[in-house]
């Protein structure tokens, strides 16, 4: 429906808001015509009328943030509810405006000129907090903490209520089961509500818990309540759990055609719960058919389709990958094949705290009846991995509590897709070193606010179907594949290797510009200053206390004075960290130069077995990638990813797989040209030099366990124990048996030194 008051209030409020200076340049999207529109007759009408109200922020109290104007949609729905205000329903009726920063909700004003208490007509407005925290709303530019001042009664005594329109649409219905499936049907009422920023509003004022909403609702329909329902705590998303996206360029167009939830505070968990549960509705996932292409090949299956999303929020586009990935493997017969339809299995697909990330299988097929034999067959899946900083609640923490971290997990992804999407990694792959492969990059990254970076990567997979698998930690047979695999790609990359006398120009500048001038990021220039000169020795007092009983009947411990370790290790901090990463600012720029991996934990490693018995090795997650030395990757490779009965107290077991790997190595040394035989070879790295550089790199990860990761998590027998799962992510806290072993290295090494300096 359409009335008078629709657009009469559009060309009000539109013409105020162009005729304001200081919004000026903001973008204004109006309902009723989808543009601002607003003669010059009709501004200076606005002009003579009453100014708009510039002070509520200021009502708010310390919650003004400074934006760039041009960065800003304004979108106003003039008369939310015009059906209600046809039949009479006022109370449902609303105006609307919301602020919206480059795509995401930011601040609302919602006007009620017809409260349905009675009362006079009032605006509730709000603005979300820093970097997307909750906010704070008022009523009128009276401040208020903690909720809507809305005093309406709720609206039903069950322990859950959700409000939806009396659509007819099958779909809607089924979310509707969905959601009371999930939570209990029993706790679940339904009530009917008009108006989509009133169903929104009274979630934010906790008259009910959550709200869904037709697939009708336009931007201007949200925008405004989802920053007031995020300003009071709670939560929106469409029907999968994706952020919504207020974008007027954004490729779904003004529509939310996902669907919207929206749920009030304290409920989050309830929210996740429930699009968990919609993305495994196959009535629900027909959303997609368009997007996703034929629905055979999801078959029932479970959909991350919050994941697979582009860095715009849209469902991935299937002519996208179909481009990226039959240029990649078929260059030249890339019209052999079309991607009719993929899958984004819930299985598999990860939602980490600083990317999301997930698997995608393929359906192909050829333009012809019958490709010729010398065509491959494009691949039957890729991987894909998402990182858009806005959308990561621990980015945005982060954001608010240690920038300079942002700053520098925002620079490592750029690191990874600039890596994989390079010639020389390209050149690698080629040689033999399985990487997995970058069929497309997508680089956004945003140095002067790093929250606002984003990083696409659509990435060979490992496939399990092919043979691939990971292991919690590592066998004996399992650490040679994968030192071996190390040993290949620092060779390939080492000084004066083939690679540095051949490549062109072009390539090796690319590829310098593209990684870290000095790899892994434990490395000092990453890590605070303080764990060079107080926090090992600050820390180490609070462990022996943790640990007491496990360090007293440990084995591995005995004749170690545990006490002094941490005074010990202190007084070299500094020196093995230069030791252990000689290039970039923090090194003197002198040691065997190659590229590393930087973070080779057991996650970053693929194994399978190959048809002549040995061990297959692929390496995946090349944030941390940069130049340093061989022993540095080796370090962290021998801390992080081995099975306790690789490890001895004494060292022996260790050196075996020194010894491994530098042969290794001297092979690859010959085979990728930095040696024209294996004598010349061992002269580029002697054995007795890399059980040096060996030492002072497991000396430096103790730095950054003792001083940074043991206190984090506060490590004690009874927190690894509880946490194995949660603790499986990092490198360093496996079980009590590793921190043991741990400590014992770090004592055979300072009294190495010791000796060395006496």
């Amino acid at each position: 429906m359409l009335t008078e008051a629709d657009l009469a209030a559009q060309k009000a409020i539109i013409a105020a808001l162009a005729s304001t200076p200081a919004i000026q340049a903001a973008r204004i999207v109006g309902e009723e015509d989808g543009s601002a529109g607003c003669s010059a007759a009709e501004m200076e009408q606005a002009a003579k009328g009453p100014a708009l109200r510039d002070n509520l922020l200021k009502q708010l109290g310390g919650n003004e943030a400074t934006v760039a104007v041009d960065e800003l949609t304004v979108f106003v729905d003039p008369v939310d509810g015009t059906r209600e205000f046809v039949e009479g329903r006022l109370g449902a009726v609303q105006t609307l405006v919301g602020v919206a920063r480059r795509g995401r909700a930011i601040a609302g004003a919602i006007g009620l000129p017809f409260p349905a208490d009675g009362s006079a007509p009032c605006v509730v407005y709000g603005i979300v907090g820093e970097e997307g925290g909750s906010g704070v709303v008022g009523e009128d530019g009276q401040e208020r903490q903690g909720g809507v001042p809305l005093h309406a009664q709720r609206l039903g005594d069950a322990s859950t209520v959700n409000l939806t329109g009396d659509s007819k649409n099958a779909t809607l219905a089924a979310a509707r089961d969905c959601l009371a499936a999930s939570l209990g049907e029993d706790s679940v009422r339904h009530e009917i509500q008009g108006g989509a920023g009133n169903k929104m509003l009274c979630v934010a004022a906790e008259r009910a818990d959550f709200a869904l909403m037709h697939f009708g609702t336009s931007l201007w329909d949200t925008c405004a309540p989802e920053a007031i329902v995020r300003a009071t705590g709670g939560h929106v998303s469409d029907l999968f759990g994706a952020p919504l996206v207020h974008d007027a360029d954004a490729p779904g167009g003004l529509v939310n055609a996902l669907g919207v939830i929206a749920s009030g505070s304290g409920r989050r968990g309830d929210h996740d719960k429930v699009c968990e549960a919609m993305r495994e509705d196959a009535r629900i996932l027909k959303l997609l058919d368009g997007a996703y292409g034929n629905a055979e090949v999801r078959n029932g299956i479970a959909q991350s389709a919050d994941v697979a999303r582009s860095l715009e929020g849209a469902p991935l586009d299937r002519d996208w990958m179909e481009r990226a990935v039959l240029g990649s493997v078929m260059p030249g017969q890339e019209t052999a094949y079309k991607l009719v339809g993929y899958s984004a299995p819930e299985k598999g697909s990860v939602r980490g705290l600083m990317s999301d990330a997930c698997r995608l299988d393929f359906d192909w097929q050829p333009t012809t009846a019958s490709p010729s034999p010398s065509v491959p067959s494009p691949p039957a899946s890729a991987f894909y991995k998402r990182i858009v900083m806005g959308d990561l609640e621990h980015a945005r923490l982060k954001a608010r509590t240690a920038p300079l971290k942002l700053a520098r997990d925002t620079k490592s992804y750029g690191v990874e897709a600039s890596f994989l999407g390079s010639a020389a990694c390209e050149a690698l792959v080629e040689s033999g070193v399985p990487v997995a492969r970058a069929y497309a990059v997508d680089l956004r990254p945003c140095e002067h606010d790093p929250i606002e970076s984003r990083f696409g990567l659509l990435l060979q997979e490992f496939r399990e179907s092919d043979g691939w698998s990971q292991s919690w930690l590592l066998d004996e047979r399992q650490a040679h594949a994968a030192l071996a695999g190390l040993a290949k790609m620092h060779a390939y990359f080492w000084e004066n290797s083939a690679f540095w006398r051949t490549a062109s120009q072009e390539t090796q500048d690319e590829l310098t510009s593209s990684v870290w001038p000095s790899g892994a990021y434990w490395q000092p220039s990453m890590q605070p200053a303080e764990q060079l000169t107080t926090l090992v020795a600050e820390h180490w007092p609070m462990h022996c206390e943790n640990f007491a009983e496990a360090f007293a009947k440990s084995p591995m411990l005995e004749g170690v004075e545990i006490a002094t370790i941490g005074e010990r290790l202190q007084r070299i901090a500094a020196e093995v960290g230069a030791e252990a990463h000689p290039f970039g600012s923090t090194g003197n720029g002198v040691g065997c130069k190659c590229l590393i991996h930087g973070d080779p934990k057991q996650g970053n490693v693929f194994f399978r077995d190959e048809d002549d018995g040995t061990v297959g090795v692929g390496f995946i997650d090349f944030q941390w990638c940069g130049f340093g030395l061989a022993a540095t990757d080796v370090a962290h490779h021998i801390v992080a990813a081995l099975r306790i009965e690789c490890l001895s107290a004494d060292g022996s077991k260790e050196e075996a797989l020194l010894d491994h790997y530098h042969t290794c190595l001297m092979e690859s040394f010959v085979r990728y040209g930095a040696a024209d035989n294996i004598d010349e070879a061992r002269l580029l790295l002697p054995r007795d030099v890399l059980s040096q550089q060996y030492e002072s790199a497991v000396l430096d990860m103790c730095r950054c366990v003792f001083a940074y990761q043991w206190a984090r998590v506060k490590a004690s027998p009874t927190t690894l124990a509880a946490n194995r799962k949660s603790l499986g992510r990092n490198s360093y806290n496996k079980s009590v048996d590793h921190a043991c072993w741990l400590v014992r290295q770090a004592d055979n090494m300072l009294r190495k030194r010791e000796a060395r300096t006496a």
